[in-house]
């Protein structure tokens, strides 16, 4: 056998070999075959190969069946030689080290050219023991080509651990391997041109240069909301050390930021994790101009640890970080950091807070301003200043549960996303771009030929690669004479990402909100009846609150709705939702029957930490999420138990309500309607008599109910709670006329109906007036008016219709005749 192949065998292969020449002596063999070499390899406990078998359930102790029959050795000592088919699969393994560029030959190349011999020995036993032989070589293939890059970095910090060894020349050797593979220089010349430069921050940037200054413990973590822009400041600090904008002390200084998942990978040994970040520290200890970045560095927590050891990143790196020995700069949020690194003091006491807030929207401003350019090249848009300032103004506004510059920056990349996918590309442009895809194709299977040694179609596809080449070089002249205008991103594209993403009406995004907002009371007027002092009390919060005049950190408006049944409470506020939100589902109720115990606080809040359901999704929770802007109705409030009101009281003072979880809740888009039926039967009594007085004598007697109502209220509910709810409205019962008007937009609805067959319906003033004094009862109100119509008018006329005495294109007019209404 070739020595430089055994000079290149792992401690594992050459004892697998070993074995196998024990194993030829013991049988009586007098040449090493492929199956000897199987069992060896089996034998191997800890190798890659050995394990690979063992996973397929082949063993030594399996495979003694193959060989407990041979002739012992009778004692005569000779020395066997090596098969051919066992030198070839040497050989074949020598080759595949070589082709996944190893510097060694290990058990796992061994195992793969035994798989891909194909002797027929072990053909058989695979068969045998069912092994599926195509999914293990896929599988060693896999990990050769993972593992190549680790091994090669072994091999440098051998060859920097004995700089005599002549493997490479000085330049060749990387003095920091590990973290070259492990890592990425945020101050190298490739990576500050793809890092946007960082505005404002001066006193974030500040606090980061002091810290790394100091003699000790000179380890900043930046501390802020997910999006504020901790990551971008730290590779800003990077461009700008690469731009030599920063003092002395952080002159010719590197930033790698570390990737601690790439250094998880693969270790699947007890000791692959630590011995790799073992590498990474004593590569930084040596180099005090490197500073590490770790982002989300509460991952650092149990990172690498195995159950039941101590043994995870973070105490690994605690001793260097104490010392000075290194510097790091960490980013997290503030829930990961209270979660991971407080709970664990030495840890948290080795770094120095810095925290990040949410920039104003001036800042962000003028932060998204800045980069720009980046986007608007990316995309081959125009952005204006006026579509930045809306973009900030409306992510504010609309997306509440994410944060500067952040989700203003993802609704400009959008907009844009969308104007350039829907833009034509020119056809000359499109045959650049299909011919340079075949180039590579074509450049793919020339390789291919040539390592298959099949010159012939090699030279051949050769060939037809420089054809391609010139038609390229031609078709490059072509586009560069094209000229693409970049098109100019509108505010009303930045409208549409949001209305898409929040589910909110278009309408209510753009400036023409406010003005279709001037008639809201004559469109709430159109569908509810008789309720007008009602409706203009309602209308006029939501117009202040449109406009900004009220409290922005309250809801935009919060009522308790008192009156009799049937009088348009739960009607007026889905109408809300349809005219206000654009959207008849943009209506959240909660049946506060529900809530009658105390223990029902946690379906509003979810149960705590501990308890069954805790984690579990709230209905109120969930809808409020996903249609921050709504109507929220609490029915009937006075049957939930009087520790909901407490619970109630943030989201009518501050706009917020916080789970079980920590989740905040945005109320401050939603409008709170709370109905209740307190004084009901005082308001069925006037209803009684409604019925039958006039207005002004009606006025008068409502205004004494509406007194003792009010009183009553005072005192079923807390003061804290009432003072935090705008307006406390009582509605009126309905008169004669506002039953009529009823009766007829209730009879359109099936006049519409009937028109669709082709009959018209009309009805007359007096047949229109029996209805609804047949309609009206004190408890129901106008829910009584429907199944009237039913009853006195679409029976009859199913009837006529069927009977085929109405067809279409006849007109039916309904009348009163003798007290009976008739169908003519």
């Amino acid at each position: 056998m070739n020595l430089d192949i055994l000079n290149k065998c792992t401690n594992h292969l050459r004892n697998t070999l070993s074995r196998a020449i024990d194993l030829s002596w013991e049988l009586n063999e007098k040449d090493i075959s492929p199956l000897l070499l199987l069992i060896a390899l089996s034998a191997q406990t800890h190798s890659l190969g050995a394990e690979l078998l063992r996973q397929n359930k082949i063993t030594t102790a399996s495979l003694s069946a193959y060989y407990k029959n041979k002739t012992k050795t009778n004692g005569t000592f000779f020395l066997p030689e090596i098969s051919t088919a066992a030198k070839e699969i040497i050989e074949k393994a020598a080759l595949y080290a070589h082709e996944f560029q190893h510097h060694y030959i290990g058990t796992e190349h061994l195992l793969l050219a035994l798989l891909q011999k194909g002797d027929q020995s072990i053909q058989k036993i695979f068969l045998e023991k069912k092994t599926p032989v195509d999914v293990l070589k896929q599988q060693l293939f896999s990990i050769m080509n993972g593992m190549s890059k680790i091994h090669e970095i072994q091999t440098d910090l051998k060859q920097q651990q004995n700089p005599n060894q002549e493997t490479a020349s000085e330049e060749e050797i990387s003095e920091t391997p590990a973290l070259d593979y492990f890592g990425v220089d945020l101050t190298s010349a490739a990576q500050t041109k793809k890092i946007d430069p960082v505005i404002g921050r001066t006193q974030e940037l500040e606090r980061i240069i002091h810290i790394l200054a100091r003699r000790t413990k000179n380890n900043p973590v930046l501390i802020g909301d997910p999006g504020v822009g901790k990551t971008a400041i730290v590779e800003g600090l990077a461009k700008k050390i690469t731009a030599e904008d920063v003092p002395d002390v952080l002159l010719n200084k590197r930033i790698i930021t570390l990737d601690l998942s790439l250094i998880i990978a693969g270790s699947m040994y007890r000791g692959d994790f630590e011995s790799r970040l073992k590498q990474v520290i004593d590569e930084v200890k040596r180099h005090p101009d490197i500073i590490l970045f770790i982002d989300e560095i509460h991952m650092l927590v149990g990172a690498g640890g195995v159950s039941g050891s101590t043994l995870d990143a973070a105490n690994i790196l605690k001793p260097a970080l104490a010392k000075g020995e290194i510097r790091c700069i960490g980013a997290t949020t503030g829930t990961e950091y209270r979660k991971h690194i407080e709970h664990d003091k030495a840890l948290e006491r080795r770094f120095q807070q810095v925290l990040v807030h949410e920039p104003s929207a001036k800042e962000a401003v003028a932060m998204i301003a800045g980069i720009q350019g980046s986007f608007a090249a990316f995309h081959h848009v125009q952005i204006s200043p006026e579509v930045i300032a809306k973009a900030v103004a409306w992510s504010t506004r609309f997306i509440p549960d994410r944060f500067l510059p952040d989700k203003a920056l993802d609704l400009i990349d959008e907009a844009a996303a969308k104007i350039y996918t829907k833009r034509k590309i020119p056809k000359t442009l499109k045959e650049f771009n299909s011919a340079v895809r075949a180039l590579q194709k074509l450049k793919q299977e020339k390789e291919k030929a040539a390592h298959n040694e099949q010159f012939n179609l090699a030279v051949a596809l050769k060939k037809k690669e420089t054809a391609l080449l010139n038609k390229i070089n031609i078709l490059d002249k072509k586009t560069a004479k094209l000229s693409l205008q970049p098109t100019a991103l509108t505010t009303k594209d930045i409208a549409e990402v949001i209305a898409r993403t929040t589910g909110i009406p278009l309408e209510q995004i753009i400036d023409t909100e406010k003005k279709s907002l001037l008639n809201l009371e004559q469109k709430i007027k159109n569908v509810i009846i008789g309720q007008d002092e009602a409706i203009k009390e309602i209308a006029g919060v939501i117009k202040r609150s449109s406009a900004g005049l009220t409290n922005e950190q309250k809801p935009l408006g919060s009522f308790i709705f008192l009156g009799p049944s049937g009088v348009g409470k739960t009607l007026l506020a889905k109408t809300l939702a349809a005219v206000v939100f654009g959207d008849k589902k943009a209506l959240i109720r909660v049946d506060m029957s529900e809530f009658s115990e105390g223990f029902t606080v946690s379906k509003l809040l979810g149960a705590p930490a501990g308890y069954v359901g805790y984690n579990e999704n709230i209905k109120l929770a969930d809808q409020i999420k996903s249609r921050p802007y709504s109507v929220v109705l609490f029915d009937e409030i006075e049957k939930a138990h009087p520790d909901i009101f407490n619970v109630l009281l943030p989201v009518l003072d501050e706009g917020h309500l916080t789970d079980s979880s920590g989740r905040q809740l945005d109320f401050k888009h939603s409008l709170i309607i709370m109905t209740s039926n307190i004084g009901i039967d005082l308001l069925n009594k006037q209803a009684a008599l409604g019925f039958t007085a006039t207005k002004n004598q009606l006025q008068e007697k409502m205004a004494g109910v509406k007194e003792i109502i009010l009183e009553e209220l005072n005192d079923l509910f807390p003061q804290e709670f009432l003072n935090r709810i705008d307006h406390q409205i009582i509605f009126n019962p309905l008169t004669p006329k506002d039953l009529e008007q009823i009766v007829l937009k209730e009879f359109a609805k099936t006049a519409a109906k009937a028109n669709q067959r082709g009959i018209t319906l009309t009805i007359t003033p007096p047949a229109c007036k029996a209805i609804a004094q047949k309609s009206f009862s004190p408890k129901q109100g106008a829910r009584q008016v429907n199944k009237t119509i039913t009853e006195l008018i679409e029976n009859p006329l199913a009837d006529l219709i069927l009977a085929r005495k109405i067809k279409p294109k006849d007109k039916v007019n309904i009348t009163l005749r003798k007290n009976k209404l008739v169908l003519e």
